[in-house]
């Protein structure tokens, strides 16, 4: 039986085939959407907040721990730092406009935040079921304190969310869920997320009503 043999034709569909498959690859990764990060009223930065000045996440988002919201600071808490910190900076004046008792402007209008995250109406989804058993803010959230300007973390999909519930990973001891400085990949810190996950049974369910109303 003699060898079969490549028509003409058949270089040409190879050709083409393999010059569409470059296009799609050129094309998704020039024209793939950017993350989200709108620009807020007042610019606040978790690069300086979260990460050269240490401060927890909990601090500002204090209802994590113990509410399905993580929730936002009043302005005044902000305005304890900032009547002190840049109290003359333009940039603030959103945050003297609400609270400054000082300030002229003042209109009692709350800072009027974009948000940034928001789930579909049919997704629930719980902060303080998993910062309670060691998930961190990170895990969902990305390096928020390297962010100037926060961006939508690219992680918070579906599919993300099953893998964890069927292998949980990254658990930490609680008093570390909302710290930037722990390495969730060094050897010590994945030796305890195993043990974390077998001595609170951890086990989060797959089901669809999970997170599914």
């Amino acid at each position: 039986m003699q060898p079969r043999m490549h028509t003409p034709v058949h270089g040409v569909f190879i050709a083409v085939l393999f010059a569409a498959a470059l296009m799609a690859v050129v094309y998704m990764a020039a024209w793939s959407a950017p993350p989200y990060e709108p620009e807020q009223p007042m610019p606040f930065s978790h690069a300086t907040h979260a990460g050269r000045l240490g401060m927890d996440c909990l601090a500002c988002h204090t209802g994590a721990m113990r509410s399905g919201v993580a929730g936002l600071p009043h302005a005044g808490a902000c305005f304890v730092c900032h009547r002190h910190i840049l109290p003359d900076d333009p940039r603030l004046r959103p945050l003297r406009e609400e609270v400054s008792p000082d300030f002229s402007g003042r209109a009692g209008k709350p800072v009027e935040w974009v948000r940034v995250y928001k789930l579909p109406d049919f997704v629930k989804f719980d902060h303080s079921a998993h910062l309670t058993r060691g998930v961190s803010c990170m895990a969902c959230h990305g390096a928020v304190a390297r962010m100037e300007r926060i961006s939508a973390a690219p992680c918070l999909r579906m599919r993300d969310c099953v893998s964890c519930h069927q292998s949980p990973r990254g658990i930490r001891p609680l008093e570390e869920v909302s710290s930037s400085g722990y390495d969730d990949s060094s050897p010590e810190s994945i030796f305890l997320s195993e043990q974390l996950i077998h001595r609170w049974n951890i086990a989060p369910s797959a089901n669809c009503s999970a997170c599914h109303y």
